[in-house]
């Protein structure tokens, strides 16, 4: 039986077996009506790539890439609702959907990453590090890629955002407007780039409220529940005088409202609670907690559609798409 080869491909189609080569290494990049005729072509001959020449699978995959330090994703909804969105949009549009999780401390993660980038054509960067070796990698090897956070200490051309600083003082102001004086920050860690912008929110609610701001009530956590609990434990029993608590998310808010109760201290009479993002667990126990909605499934979907717009070049220009929070009032504040 007769062996497939490039020429046979560059035959079928019309074209060089240079095109061919450059198309199915990925190294050069074609209009898209020849990329589409040569990758069709090389399916219906049969032609069976070398290890090395992966595109031919490569058009059809996206990577959905989410840094963790030490959480896992189940520990955090708020991805979970991201990484539905990216699917839905995927899957709508006719590609795979690969969820990398990718941590510059593990190398079996990294190592995964860089096997990915083989079989995807392009990637989604979720919370990127000021100093992200993925993004450097994601530049050498020229695959399309879009952040989700901030843009502005990245080199991307292409970003979904939340106005993180823009929620962070609506948050705030919105606790200063409802009577709290004495409120608690509990920020994520301060190596995220959004760490930065929830803190400049906070501190322009302040100024523009006419307040003084007082860093020893705001500090940096963890996606942790516990920890959330034990610090407010700790607060609480020092007779610190606190009446309002904004955490970054409703996993740090419940461990909050934990202690909250345990004291038995009435909310939100005593104690407000609002929590910087929010997904159905917000909702769930008593007291249901008030929240600035960041829309995660939204967030996943359009750095999906973002993605496949750049893959297709029907986006050649930058283009940074920013997402406000909504605020929704329940019974913690």
């Amino acid at each position: 039986m007769h062996k497939i080869t490039i020429s046979d491909i560059a035959e079928n189609t019309g074209v060089s077996k240079a095109t061919v080569s450059y198309i199915l290494s990925g190294k050069k990049k074609f209009s898209k009506e020849v990329e589409e005729k040569v990758f069709q072509s090389a399916k219906e001959l049969g032609y069976l790539p070398q290890q090395n020449t992966a595109q031919l699978f490569k058009n059809k995959m996206i990577c959905m890439c989410i840094e963790l330090e030490r959480d896992c994703l189940r520990d955090d909804p708020y991805y979970l609702s991201m990484i539905e969105g990216g699917m839905e949009c995927a899957t709508r549009n006719g590609y795979q959907f690969l969820i990398n999780r990718i941590s510059v401390h593990d190398t079996d993660s990294r190592n995964i990453f860089l096997q990915n980038l083989n079989s995807a054509q392009g990637a989604i960067l979720c919370n990127p590090r000021k100093d992200h070796v993925f993004e450097n990698t994601l530049q050498k090897s020229e695959t399309p890629y879009v952040i989700i956070g901030n843009s502005k200490e990245s080199n991307s051309k292409y970003c979904v955002d939340i106005d993180i600083e823009g929620v962070a003082f609506q948050s705030a102001s919105y606790m200063l407007k409802r009577g709290y004086t004495h409120i608690y920050y509990m920020n994520l860690p301060e190596y995220q780039i959004q760490s930065t912008q929830r803190l400049n929110g906070f501190r322009y609610a302040y100024e523009t409220a006419g307040e003084k701001w007082d860093d020893s009530y705001h500090d940096f956590f963890d996606v942790n529940m516990k920890e959330c609990y034990e610090t407010m434990n700790t607060l609480l029993d020092s007779g610190r005088k606190i009446d309002g608590i904004v955490t970054s998310n409703e996993i740090q808010a419940q461990g909050v409202i934990t202690a909250v109760k345990e004291h038995n201290i009435a909310i939100p009479a005593k104690i407000g609670v609002l929590s910087m993002g929010g997904t159905i667990l917000s909702t769930i126990g008593s007291p249901k907690i008030t929240i600035l909605d960041f829309n995660p499934f939204k967030q996943g979907y359009e750095a999906a559609k973002l993605l496949i717009d750049v893959m297709e070049r029907k986006r050649l220009r930058p283009f940074n798409f920013i997402l406000p929070g909504e605020l929704v009032e329940r019974e913690s504040t």
